[in-house]
């Protein structure tokens, strides 16, 4: 994900949920997935404890691909 664009998703997080539009919706749940995906191997206050087992692991996996799969442009 391109930095600008990590901006963008931290102004659309502060309108409430039934504001946004479709493209934002479906920023929200990337925005998200993205930051579950990155608590793991910091070593920070919050993340240091983080542990994720093999079937989260897989959720996580399954849902980026799931997500991919809505790239415009992507595919066949």
């Amino acid at each position: 994900m391109d930095p600008g664009e990590r901006g963008l998703g931290q102004a659309r997080a502060k309108k409430l949920g039934n504001q946004c539009n479709q493209t934002e919706r479906w920023w929200r749940i990337q925005d998200a997935l993205y930051g579950q995906a990155c608590g793991a191997l910091h070593n920070d206050a919050v993340t240091k404890d983080f542990n994720y087992d093999r079937t989260e692991a897989e959720a996580l996996l399954a849902m980026t691909a799931a997500l991919l799969r809505n790239v415009h442009g992507a595919g066949a």
